[in-house]
């Protein structure tokens, strides 16, 4: 149940970073940095508030994946 939970929030929160990327358009480099930023701030919030269980090296992987073009 668990991992159907984690499964499910991952999703939800790779929407969220993947929309967050597409929302400021024609800001040059920073749309990226801020999207990296806010996914990372996202999943750092989840971890600490128990939801999921991932490293600060899991979590900026998953963020620099998402913010490539």
């Amino acid at each position: 149940m668990k991992k159907i939970l984690l499964i499910l929030f991952l999703g939800i929160m790779l929407s969220a970073c993947g929309s967050n990327n597409g929302d400021s358009d024609g800001s040059g480099d920073s749309t990226g940095s801020g999207g990296y930023l806010s996914c990372v701030l996202e999943y750092t919030q989840a971890r600490d508030a128990g939801i999921i269980s991932a490293t600060n090296a899991e979590i900026s992987a998953e963020c620099a994946s998402e913010s490539l073009p």
